[in-house]
């Protein structure tokens, strides 16, 4: 190494020390990536979130979990996940705890937009005044598959599928959920769905 290039002792002391004190913060701010914005984290009130993680939790994740006062109220397998109450000022501790953690959001409450609104977008209103059922019409769906959705169902509950075909070797079944939901567009029965929309 050339002599000029060599950092003095004093340098070096202080190189030292700003790495060490730059260190923390720059892992804070790496772990601020992976909560949302919208939680209020200077707050001590408990506050519900969902935190998804790289693999699905483990008894690990709990009990790191536990370690910041959190409660597990339910698992979101799909997501690799699960919904717990936290401190909301113990949110990034546990994130920087957990490196398994890959996202954490408030479990937001959703709502309905409006079937009636999508309905009429679609002219539904105007195919029901105008006597069109879709009575006697068979369509084919090729998609992930169809899954056994009560929307499907005749009012005996013999289902409305007459012809199901494996193309993959995974079976008809829906893996995924969209098969089902296009099937719904097309041919469900709208059970589950507000009377005005449908009356």
């Amino acid at each position: 190494m050339c002599e000029k290039c060599a950092v003095s002792p004093a340098w070096g002391s202080l190189l030292a020390l700003i790495l060490t004190l730059l260190t923390p913060s720059l892992m804070w701010a790496d772990s601020k990536k992976k909560i949302a914005n919208d939680i209020d984290l200077a707050s001590k009130n408990f506050v519900d979130v969902i935190v998804q993680y790289g693999h699905a939790p483990s008894n690990d994740n709990a009990a790191k979990s536990q370690n910041h006062n959190a409660v597990i109220k339910k698992n979101l397998d799909v997501i690799k996940g699960v919904v717990m109450s936290i401190p909301a000022d113990q949110v990034s501790a546990l994130v920087d705890e957990d490196s398994d953690i890959t996202f954490v959001s408030p479990d937001r409450s959703l709502q309905s937009t409006g079937y009636t609104d999508a309905f009429l977008a679609v002219s539904g209103d105007l195919s029901k005044a105008s006597g069109w059922s879709g009575q006697g019409v068979t369509v084919a769906v090729v998609d992930s598959g169809i899954g056994n959705a009560d929307d499907l169902k005749d009012s005996l509950g013999k289902s409305r599928i007459l012809y199901s075909q494996d193309f993959t070797g995974q079976g008809t079944d829906d893996q995924y959920g969209h098969g089902t939901h296009v099937a719904g567009i097309i041919g469900g029965t709208a059970r589950s769905l507000p009377a005005l929309a449908v009356s």
